[in-house]
Formats: structure tokens, C-alpha cells, sequence
């Protein structure tokens, strides 16, 4: 493609600007996720609990709390890149809605019933009572240092594309919103969180009808984004290829999806502490399926625009033309392709974006000053609950502030966001591992259960590290589907253009050479939590019949699922406790 033709295509999109409709609309979004934080701080708070400051006093709404959920699994980006895989790959990876939906059975009827007889605040309080604290240290860790991890990239991603179309300094940006969002969820606790995420949400549900509705009538009709995606070979749902090193299969989606969604749903604090703040576990159940109704749209939504977005550039790639330096920039030079000359629209798309990052960090943050609390400071001081929610709120600003300084180390070097996600997937099949040992296998012990996830993490960590390595030194590349550049303007080409594009902001070795043959480190990243999961159990299980003799401790039953307690010996069976007593139980080990 020749100068003139890439240099008209960059002029077209610096038309594209952020006008002070956008401003508003981003502003409003702004203003009204403060206005309810401040409501709650003032006018909505019954108490001064920790009760009331983490679990609404076990009082929130289903759909609510369900939308809650929702928005804070939809991070800036599954707004942003979840249309480019499509776009790249194919819908595929639609299938993952299978792997929800066995995921959400899991934790309604297998895990929430223990949680509702069992934990008081937070999840890790299960893996004390079931095994000890040794095993709950070692899932806290792995959670403080995940959200730590993931935290500074949420915000800074929604806050690179604000810059892009508006020319503010990325870094005032990510401090401003930050800053709001800290405020809020410092102030009104859950309630703020939910609540904001609740409007957060809907602004996604909405920005992406309208997206999908302005492309499909800028393309040329329903029919004919089909006809182009079928075409381009994107609709190709039912990959049944046993190969594991391929980017999304049939079987990875599923199977691995559905170890990825349960370490979302049921081992993740920001979602547990909602689903134990409702009333009852009919409460709890109602909330999940409808949480499941959402996750459905919402993923049907993005895929949808990624068909779109193809059939919009089916013979004119804007990567391979030049017109887009990186993959991830695909989704806002759509938007302002389709939407741009509608006042307002580039504003809505961002506050689209921002509402995804928003409502991940603020559930993120506020989880975490009450594992932080209970869990590292609350048994070494005289613990009162006034004093108790002045401490997690300090933890709130304190980590906002974190946030907002670790942006400035993602933007200096693009690899840091790449391993920050890398590294944060090291740790999640292995919990999900150990709380589903502890609940599906009665015979578990404490020593098996430390030792299988200790094994576990060891080797996904080698794993998934060594894999992110080979992909920087360029051995190990996974293809992606054609696309064509024979329909841009002023190029006769008719050549097909078998790219490689990466979805990461890494850059590829120019002198680089794939390695040929089975690799563990071409294993596809779908695999890596649900191969964390099998390690546990792979260990876990044999040590539990070699070692079980030692452990003495009675199992209650309230530990263990409904759906396994069959399998309960005899000899370790005791009477079932009220959950009353339960909780008392945490609360004395807590303070020990």
C-alpha cells in the first residue's frame, strides 16, 4: 500500500475528535457514580459496621447485586479486545458461554450452600475451618498479589483510549477517574460499589446495542454480516480439534472457560462478598442465574461486534493496511469509523469503557481492604467496628493512590501490562483447585491440600512464565485467521494476507525463529486454570489415602458440598452446626 493512501486514511481518523457533547456525556457518568457514593456515605448508611461497610447487613436486592456481578466481570478489556479476538479468530470463543453456564451450576449447587453455612465475610475463611491457616495464607496471598497485579491496568487501559480521542495526558486522566472511583467506594462501601455498578452496566448493555445496531446498518443489513463473516471463515463455532496448542478449541472453550468463570465466581472475593450479602441462598441462586441471563447478552454483544467489525473490513484490514498500529486499538477506530460524525457517541463509547474499568476496580478494591483487614490486622490490634471501617477505608485510598502511581510503570514499558496478566493466571487454577478438593473430597487433608497447591502453583508458574518468554523471544506464535487488503482504496492487490497479529502490546523479536514439534509452552492459554485445578487433585488425592491416618480432626459437614457429603466415612461424621455457631467459630479463629 503506497504513502498517500496510509496518510489519507490517518488524516480520516484525526477528523474523528472528542467534541464537548462527548465530554459531557463522559462527565455525567463521572458525576453520577460520585453523586451515589456520597448518597450512601450520608443518607443510604443504617450503621457503622463492618457488616454494613462490606456486606450491606446482608441486605442487597437480586438484580442489583446480579448486574453488580456482571459489570465487574466485564473489564475494560473484554470491551476493547473481546471484539478484536473475533475479528481475528472467530466466534469461537461464544462457547466459553457453555463453560459459564456449568460454572454457575457449580457454585449454586455445589459451592453456595457451604458458603451460606460456613463463611462469615470473606471466602478464605472456608480453607481455615476445612484445612488450616497455612493453606487459607497461601489463597490470600495469592489474591492480594493478583488484584494487585491487575489493579493499575484496568483503569489505564479505558484511560489510553480517552487519551487517543480527546488529547488529554493519559496519566491526568487515570489519576482523575481513580480518584473518583476511590472516593466512592470509600465513602459508601457495597452499596456505592453496587449501585454505581448497576449504571456502570447499563451504559455497557446499551453503548454495545448501539454499536452493534449502527454497524450491521453501516455494513448493509443483518445478512450481510453474516454472509461476509461466513466468508472469512468467523463462523466456525464447532472446533472439535483435540490439539491443546490451538488458540480456542470447542473443548478448551468449554472446559477450560468453565475453571476460568468458577475462579471468577466462586473463589473470587469481589464476587463471594456479593453473593453472601444477599438474604438467603434462594437469594444467592436467583442472583447467579440472572447474573448468568446478562453474561449471556453481554458476551453475545461483544462477539456480535466483532462479526461486524469484520464484515465492515472483510477486504480492507486496517492492522495489515497501516491504518491501526496495534490490535488492540481496533475496537475505538471502529467506533469512530461507524459513530464518529454523531455528537455524543464517542463520548458514550468511552464511558462505555470506563464503566467496564470502574466497576472492576471498585469491587476489586473494596474486596480487598476486608481480606487485608481481617485477615493481616485485625489480630494484631484491640479490633472495634468503628475502627475497623476507618482502617479499610484508609486501605481504599491507599491502594487508589497505588493504582494511580503503577500507571505511569505500564505505560514506560507495554511488557509490564502483558505480564501483569500472565502472572495474575498463575494462581487461579490452583484455588479453584483447593476449594473444590476441600468440597468434593471428603478425605482431603490439611497437609495434602497445602502440598497439591504449593506443586500447583510451582508448575503453572513455570509454565505460563516460560510460555510468556518464548512468545517475547518469538518461538512460539499461534495463527490467526486471513485478512484481506485487496479491497482498500488505490492498491490493485489480489493477494490474500495470512497475518500474524498478536493481541498483546509486546513487541515480536524481528530476528526470531518458532520452535517446531509439542512444547508445554505452546499450550493454549484456555488450558492453564484448568491445568492448575487437575495439579491439585493429581497430588492432592493419592497423598490424602497415604497420609490420611494422621488427620484426626473431624470434618463437619457443613464443609462439605451437599453433593459429595455421600461420601463422608462414617467415622469422621459428626452432627451438622447451625451456621450461627459456624460463624462464631471464624470469629474466634480470626482473633487467634
Amino acid at each position: 500500500m503506497n504513502d498517500t493512501v496510509i496518510q489519507k486514511a490517518i488524516e480520516h481518523v484525526s477528523t474523528l475528535t472528542f467534541g464537548r457533547t462527548d465530554m459531557i456525556v463522559f462527565i455525567l457518568l463521572l458525576m453520577l457514580s460520585l453523586g451515589v457514593g456520597v448518597y450512601y456515605a450520608w443518607c443510604g448508611r443504617t450503621s457503622d459496621t463492618t457488616d454494613e461497610y462490606l456486606l450491606a447487613e446482608r441486605k442487597l436486592k437480586v438484580i442489583p447485586a446480579a448486574v453488580s456481578i456482571l459489570a465487574s466481570k466485564i473489564s475494560a478489556t473484554t470491551v476493547m479486545l473481546l471484539p478484536v479476538e473475533i475479528y481475528t479468530s472467530g466466534v469461537q470463543y461464544v462457547v466459553t458461554v457453555l463453560g459459564m453456564f456449568i460454572a454457575v451450576l457449580v457454585m449454586v449447587y455445589v459451592v453456595t450452600p457451604v458458603y451460606y453455612a460456613s463463611i462469615n465475610r470473606n471466602c478464605y475463611e472456608y480453607l481455615e475451618l476445612r484445612f488450616d491457616k497455612k493453606t487459607r495464607q497461601v489463597a490470600t496471598v495469592s489474591f492480594l498479589i493478583t488484584v494487585y497485579l491487575l489493579m493499575p491496568v484496568v483503569l489505564f487501559i479505558p484511560s489510553l483510549a480517552f487519551s487517543q480521542v480527546s488529547g488529554i495526558n493519559v496519566h491526568t486522566i487515570n489519576g482523575m477517574v481513580s480518584a473518583i472511583c476511590v472516593i466512592y467506594t470509600m465513602l459508601g462501601g457495597v452499596k456505592a460499589v453496587v449501585w454505581t455498578d448497576f449504571i456502570q452496566g447499563m451504559v455497557i448493555v446499551g453503548s454495545a446495542f448501539i454499536i452493534a445496531i449502527s454497524g450491521v446498518h453501516k455494513v448493509g443489513g443483518l445478512g450481510e454480516v453474516f454472509t461476509r463473516a461466513s466468508a472469512g471463515g468467523r463462523l466456525d463455532i464447532f472446533n472439535f480439534s483435540l490439539d491443546v496448542t490451538v488458540r480456542v478449541t470447542f473443548w478448551s472453550a468449554c472446559f477450560g472457560g468453565m475453571i476460568v468463570w468458577f475462579g471468577f465466581l466462586g473463589i473470587n472475593q469481589s464476587c463471594v462478598q456479593r453473593v453472601i450479602a444477599l438474604p438467603s441462598l434462594k437469594h444467592a441462586r436467583n442472583t447467579l442465574w440472572i447474573f448468568f441471563v446478562g453474561f449471556c447478552i453481554i458476551t453475545g454483544l461483544c462477539c456480535f461486534n466483532g462479526m461486524v467489525m469484520y464484515a465492515k473490513y472483510h477486504d480492507c484490514d486496517p492492522i495489515t493496511s497501516k491504518q491501526v498500529t496495534k490490535a488492540d486499538k481496533m475496537m475505538p477506530f471502529f467506533v469512530q469509523d461507524i459513530l464518529g460524525h454523531i455528537p455524543g457517541m464517542a463520548g458514550l463509547f468511552i464511558s462505555c469503557v470506563f464503566s467496564a474499568g470502574l466497576s472492576t476496580l471498585s469491587a476489586n478494591i473494596h474486596s480487598l481492604s476486608g481480606v487485608v483487614y481481617f485477615d493481616y490486622i485485625r489480630p494484631f490490634i484491640n479490633h472495634t467496628e468503628h475502627k475497623a471501617n476507618i482502617i479499610m477505608k484508609s486501605l481504599v485510598f491507599v491502594t487508589g493512590f497505588y493504582c494511580i502511581g503503577a500507571g505511569f510503570l505500564v505505560a514506560k514499558s507495554p511488557s509490564i501490562l502483558q505480564l501483569n496478566i500472565t502472572l495474575a493466571s498463575i494462581a487461579q487454577g490452583t484455588m479453584v483447585g483447593v476449594f473444590l478438593l476441600g468440597m468434593l473430597f471428603p478425605r482431603a487433608n490439611s497437609i495434602s491440600a497445602f502440598i497439591g497447591s504449593i506443586t500447583s502453583l510451582s508448575i503453572m508458574a513455570w509454565i505460563i512464565i516460560g510460555a510468556q518468554i518464548k512468545q517475547w523471544q518469538g518461538k512460539v506464535l499461534q495463527k490467526m485467521l486471513p485478512l484481506r487488503v485487496d479491497g482498500c482504496p488505490a492498491t490493485n492487490a489480489t493477494t490474500l494476507v495470512d497475518q500474524f497479529i498478536s493481541l498483546t502490546t509486546t513487541p515480536r523479536s524481528v530476528n526470531s525463529h518458532f520452535e517446531e514439534g509439542f512444547s508445554v509452552f505452546k499450550l493454549s492459554f484456555m488450558w492453564f486454570a484448568l491445568l492448575g485445578a487437575l495439579i491439585v487433585w493429581i497430588v492432592a488425592v493419592p497423598l490424602s489415602f497415604i497420609i490420611g491416618k494422621n488427620d484426626t480432626n473431624k470434618l463437619n459437614q457443613n464443609l462439605i458440598s451437599p453433593v459429595a457429603r455421600f461420601m463422608i466415612p462414617k467415622e469422621y461424621r459428626c452432627e451438622e452446626v447451625p451456621q450461627d455457631d459456624i460463624c462464631k467459630k471464624i470469629e474466634l479463629k480470626s482473633v487467634e
